[in-house]
């Protein structure tokens, strides 16, 4: 599993950071999407449909 150039802790932990990261970009995404969506509602009863689409699109940020 390990390459041999560098030691295998130290390619684990640029895997998980590279992981990490992509995790971090589809969280701030997901962000932004919702924020434009909120700008966007005029009403309580949007806000409440909005909300509950996001929750119910699948965003998580497990794997």
């Amino acid at each position: 599993m390990c390459s041999g150039t560098i030691s295998c802790a130290d390619e684990v932990t640029h895997d998980l950071a590279r992981v990490v990261m992509v995790d971090a970009r589809r969280v701030a995404h997901s962000s932004r999407n919702v924020w434009a969506r909120l700008r966007r509602t005029s009403s309580v009863f949007e806000l409440r449909d909005q909300a509950s689409s996001f929750v119910h699109s699948g965003f998580s940020l497990g794997p």
